[in-house]
């Protein structure tokens, strides 16, 4: 995309944010901004999806260790890596 393009589609998820659940507009509008004032990241990690893989076994759980090994893995190579966990 181009440049106007993205920003087009930014204002327009922001917005749609808005109509939809306005609770949380403020949160990604943050987001939004905070990701504005940083260089672009190599990576954008799901945490959940890197946490619970191959864990479908009784006694799997959510690995933090994975997490952990993934990130600095991807840190060592001098890649810039943002990593996504729920809140909760």
């Amino acid at each position: 995309l181009s440049a106007p393009q993205k920003a087009a589609l930014r204002s327009r998820i922001l917005e749609r944010v808005d109509e939809r659940v306005p609770q949380r507009a403020r949160h990604l509008r943050a987001f939004a901004s905070w990701l504005g004032d940083r260089p672009p990241f190599d990576y954008v990690l799901d945490g959940p999806n890197i946490a619970y893989a191959n864990q479908n076994f009784e006694g799997g759980a959510f690995s933090f260790k994975q997490l952990d090994t993934v990130v600095r893995t991807l840190r060592e190579r001098g890649m810039r890596t943002l990593l996504l966990l729920p809140s909760r």
